[in-house]
């Protein structure tokens, strides 16, 4: 009895290791669970407002997303509001620190950009990667179990199409995504963005 009893005492940590291995499925499903991806998918605009920390300045954004695809950032710098909106592939600027007041169209790095940020961020999108990363084409890899902040957290890295890359960092217990980290080049240069939640 004694040796049954301790067979199946040193099976246990086993098969609660195994349990608590998830493949990327399940932690994408559970992730839109605990969203309310379903409830998401009813709402027609979704605003968000933040603060952003570019080159030692720190400033407040605020960010508005229609249906089916309109995106609108306003932010202030140095006193001087900036208007960044785009729609489908066209979009314009109103920027006061380029030395006019007047809309201008925006380059299309800056469109691209923008979409590439619509498309991998599930904050701001109804249709977030999570939910259409097999339908848009993206690869997504379980690159670990890791510790953030004292969070243990699943690092899932997605690879889109055009080789736009974001790591996602998802609370271990509530699945939700408590930062993003991304790499992008435009103009030659080489930008990162990291997107803490709060």
């Amino acid at each position: 009895m004694k040796k049954l009893v301790l067979i199946i005492l040193c099976m246990l940590p086993v098969g609660i290791l195994i349990a608590q291995d998830l493949t990327v499925g399940d932690i994408i499903s559970k992730n839109l669970k605990a969203i309310g991806q379903d409830k998401l998918m009813t709402i027609k605009t979704i605003k968000t407002t933040g603060k952003m920390t570019q080159g030692g300045m720190e400033f407040l954004a605020t960010d508005i997303e229609k249906r089916p695809d309109f995106d609108k950032a306003e932010m202030e710098v140095q006193g001087a509001k900036i208007i960044i909106a785009r729609e489908g592939k066209t979009g314009w600027m109103i920027n006061p620190m380029t030395g006019t007041s007047d809309p201008q169209d925006l380059p299309a790095e800056t469109i691209n950009s923008m979409l590439n940020e619509s498309i991998s961020d599930p904050a701001i999108n109804w249709d977030n990667p999570f939910y259409t990363w097999k339908e848009i084409g993206a690869k997504v890899e379980l690159i670990g179990k890791e510790e953030m902040d004292g969070t243990p957290v699943y690092n899932l890295k997605f690879t889109f199409k055009d080789g736009y890359i974001v790591n996602y960092y998802l609370d271990a217990s509530k699945f939700l995504v408590l930062k993003s980290k991304s790499t992008e080049a435009a103009q030659g240069q080489t930008y990162e963005q990291e997107i803490g939640r709060a």
